[in-house]
Parts: structure tokens; sequence; C-alpha cells
């Protein structure tokens, strides 16, 4: 049987988590990305360092949620990410109950429930991960399926939809072209599954922050440019500027990798 006690981190005030609300009545990509420039904002403000406009994750442990609300409920969503990695770890209901994914530490002065469902992107969904789509209908279908969520009877669209929130929330704010789709798919008023090379990025993030990162410190000691990997190359990157800065750079945050500070 799965041990289920608590998988825990050093322990945070949630009271003074930082909160980020989305309306999901007729949400549009403006919206979108009003939301996600705020939490870009707070990334920043949180980074020990920044490269051409991409901040690393921190260094310290902390926290953020979003909040689904829709007009004339009471009832909220919550969703809790982890600032060092942007993964999301717990999910709360509309009656206020927060659910920890099975292999996702939370704050030691947390009290969620302890699912038996991991938060990886292979693990999530019930069901192949490429499957997930994201777009137009993403918000408002998550709001209506995880606002009567509980650890008991969570079936497949409710696990798809945790899983499409994990795209539009944490893998959107790490890459760019992942960001442009969903505002695409809600501007045309459409859901798409992610292309493969977005899912080679996606399982290649930490890899390529570590990549930008080496390249930035030898263009401080002018050391010349930094190869291109064949294995960059294959994931669409040719050159520095494709990797990270605006306006195109791919990589909106970077991993934060000890090795370079």
């Amino acid at each position: 049987m799965a041990n289920l006690a608590p998988l825990l981190a050093p322990p945070v005030n949630m009271e003074e988590v930082t909160v980020f609300n989305l309306c999901v009545a007729g949400t549009t990509s403006k919206t979108y990305r009003r939301l996600m420039r705020a939490r870009d904002r707070r990334k920043r403000n949180l980074s020990p360092r920044i490269i051409r406009g991409s901040p690393t994750t921190p260094i310290h442990e902390s926290y953020h949620i979003v909040i689904l609300r829709l007009p004339g409920r009471d009832e909220e969503v919550g969703l809790l990410f982890r600032d060092r990695d942007e993964y999301q770890v717990a999910v709360r209901n509309g009656q206020g109950v927060w659910f920890q994914f099975y292999d996702q530490p939370v704050p030691a002065n947390f009290n969620p429930i302890r699912l038996r469902l991991r938060g990886s992107h292979t693990r999530m969904p019930d069901g192949p991960h490429w499957g997930t789509t994201v777009g137009h209908f993403t918000f408002r279908a998550a709001y209506n399926e995880l606002v009567n969520f509980n650890a008991l009877g969570y079936g497949v669209l409710q696990r798809r939809m945790l899983h499409a929130c994990t795209l539009v929330f944490s893998e959107a704010s790490r890459f760019r072209s992942i960001r442009w789709l969903v505002c695409y798919n809600m501007d045309n008023g459409i859901n798409t599954v992610l292309s493969s090379l977005m899912w080679k990025r996606i399982f290649c993030w930490s890899h390529m922050s570590s990549w930008v990162l080496r390249r930035a410190q030898m263009l401080e000691a002018e050391q010349g440019e930094a190869q291109i990997d064949a294995w960059l190359a294959a994931l669409g990157i040719t050159c520095f500027i494709d990797a990270v800065g605006t306006p195109g750079g791919e990589l909106l945050l970077l991993n934060y990798d000890a090795e370079f500070f």
C-alpha cells in the first residue's frame, strides 16, 4: 500500500502567499496575458539573476496561488504552484479543501489531503499526456471539473483538467511558444494539443536552462560562442537568441543551477 504520509518542504506562511485571480466567465487572451504578465513580474522580483529579460527560478522555497472564479458563485478553485520550478503541487476545491499530488512536497504547515495521483505529465492525466488540449475552453472547463474535486471520486475529466492547468499555468510560464499557442487558440475559439516539438522542449527545460546559463557565463568571460549542440538544434534552437531574450526567445523562465552562481 502506498505511503500517504505528508511529503513536506520547509514551512511557509500561507497567509502571505501571493494570490492571482482569473475570472473564467468569458476568459480572453487579453485577461490571460494580464495574469501571466503579473506572474512574470513576481518571478523577476524573486529571481537571483535575469538573463536577457528571462529570470532564473528563486533559490528559496516560496509558493503562489492562482484562483479560478466564476461570477455569481461563491465557490472558487485554487491551484498552488511552487516558485522554484513552477510545478503545480496542490489543488483546492470549491469547499476550500486542498489536495496534494502524491510526489510533490508542500509546506510543512500546510495541511492538504494527499492524493494517490502523481503530478507529472505522464501520470497526471488518465491517458496519453500529449492528448491534453489547451485554448478557448480550458479555463471554464477546469473550473467546472475541479470545483467539486475530491480524493475519492476524481475521474478522467478531472485528471485531464488538472493536466491542462499545468500546461496553461506552469509550462506557459516557462515557454513562449506554449503561451503563444494558448493565446492563439483563445483568439480563434479553439482547443488544440501541443506539438511534438513543444513536448520535447518541456522534457528538456532543465537541460536548456543550464545551456543558457553556461552560454551567458562564457559571454561574460568573453570566451566566444557556445556551440549549438545537436540536441539543441533538434529542439529548433539555432542560436542564443532563439533560446532566451525578447522578442522571440523561447525560455521565459530558467531553472536555477548552482553551478553557474
